[in-house]
């Protein structure tokens, strides 16, 4: 079985490289760089570290096992003679592999559940056509698909990408509620300079009040005593 890099995981499971080796050696998986080989073990172990991590867990009665599924097209040309006046045609032949690689959990010992078998199924499902009636600017195509699913649904990608958008979620809802804390925060510093303000207003204009009484009751005596 070949094993594939983690730049074609990434691509396999649908999120960025990056993140995909910081999630590798955040699961103490080792694996040097984007262009490393990985094993099925790795991904497994991979997957089970981030539903630790998540807090998830299987539900009640989840069908096992589960599955990635690798797509690959090579493309080839085949020239055959044939027709009138030697007429040569060119056939394009596309070769497309589906191997499908399937969890199946040994529950009970959690070092036996890591062990993991890889099922390959590939078959033929058509052969070369021709048609005889193009030219040779517009070659026939012929299809050869290999691989068939398992029908095993609920693969290891869409794990990973519930995963990780719950991740993004529990980031948004964090932030949002480090920015609600720190607006209830400024609103109460508003508050309290706003009442420091207007207490402050209140003692300078109680001390005027009681200054213009002082002066105001120095005249009566002085007027009183002129008397």
């Amino acid at each position: 079985m070949t094993d594939v890099t983690v730049k074609q995981f990434a691509t396999v499971v649908g999120i960025p490289v990056d993140r995909l080796l910081e999630q590798f050696a955040e699961a103490g998986i080792a694996v040097a760089n984007a262009e490393a080989a990985i094993t099925e073990k790795q991904k497994v172990d991979l997957l089970a570290h981030l539903r630790r991590s998540h807090g998830g867990q299987p539900a009640p009665g989840a069908a096992e096992p589960k599955k990635i599924i690798l797509k690959r097209k090579t493309h080839s040309e085949i020239k055959m003679g044939g027709g009138t006046a030697g007429q040569v045609k060119t056939v394009s032949v596309e070769v497309r592999k589906k191997r499908t690689y399937v969890k199946r959990s040994l529950v009970e010992d959690e070092s036996l559940r890591r062990r993991e078998t890889a099922i390959q199924g590939e078959a033929i499902a058509s052969s070369v056509v021709e048609t005889s009636t193009l030219p040779p600017e517009a070659p026939a195509i012929a299809v050869i698909e290999m691989g068939a699913s398992s029908g095993v649904e609920e693969p290891i990608r869409d794990e990973l990408r519930e995963i990780e958008e719950a991740s993004r979620r529990q980031t948004t809802e964090e932030e949002a509620r480090r920015q609600a804390e720190e607006e209830a925060r400024r609103q109460a510093g508003e508050e309290a300079r706003r009442q420091a303000e207007e207490e402050a207003r209140r003692q300078a204009e109680e001390e005027a009040r009681r200054q213009a009484e002082e002066e105001a009751r120095r005249q009566a005596e002085e007027e009183a005593r002129r008397r």
